[in-house]
């Protein structure tokens, strides 16, 4: 928009995203769940997103490092501790 205003109906949307993104944390904190286990699920998701839409690619100027802004060595120690793997891959052959 010109005035540089989000829609109503986008504006609802954003709100109702975010009023249920706080009851999801807190139910897991009502579960007991800690902050940092609830940080490392968000790190997680937010790298599987940027993982998948850079096809698993971590090196290289369409690498999921590139996107994120940090080293490739950086993004492979994150998705060790959090457990990502790229589909297909099976640690136990590796």
């Amino acid at each position: 928009p010109a005035d540089g205003l989000l829609p109503p109906p986008v504006v609802q949307a954003l709100i109702a995203s975010a009023a249920a993104e706080v009851a999801s944390h807190r139910a897991k904190l009502a579960r007991g769940e800690s902050t940092q286990e609830m940080c490392d699920d968000a790190e997680r998701k937010h790298l599987l997103r940027v993982l998948e839409r850079c096809g698993w690619r971590i090196r290289g100027p369409k690498g999921a490092a590139v996107a994120l802004d940090i080293k490739p060595t950086t993004l492979e120690s994150r998705m060790k501790k959090l457990g990502l793997e790229r589909p297909g891959q099976n640690s136990e052959t590796s």
